[in-house]
């Protein structure tokens, strides 16, 4: 089985596990995502994709959280 390396918010992680898709990582790291938005290496994940959005080694998961301020 092949590690993963993926980074969550800067922080690097590993995952003993082929086919990880981001849906799966947001379960595995119990993660809200409520109101947020995915990027995967800077580029945005519509929701929809999550289920089938294949991570590979070294991807970089951003979670942005929009809030008001001025």
């Amino acid at each position: 089985m092949d590690q993963l390396n993926i980074k969550i918010n800067g922080i690097e992680k590993t995952y003993n596990r082929n086919n990880l898709t981001l849906e799966n990582i947001i379960k595995i790291e119990g993660m809200n995502t409520q109101g947020s938005a995915l990027a995967v290496n800077y580029v945005f994940i519509p929701k929809q994709n999550h289920k089938t959005f294949l991570l590979k080694n070294k991807d970089e998961i951003e979670i942005v959280i929009p809030f008001q301020g001025g």
